[in-house]
């Protein structure tokens, strides 16, 4: 997939994986739902 925050968008949801966005992930808003859920996984 050449996108390395693929990893913050669709690991395995345990307790010390990063949490899953709880909406789809759509083409039109995909970039920023990547960056968000890096983003929240680093807080």
């Amino acid at each position: 997939m050449n996108e390395p925050r693929i990893h913050f968008a669709i690991n395995c949801a345990s307790y010390s994986c990063p949490d899953l966005l709880n909406t789809p992930y759509l083409p039109n808003t995909i970039d920023a739902q990547l960056e968000k859920v890096t983003k929240d996984f680093y807080k």
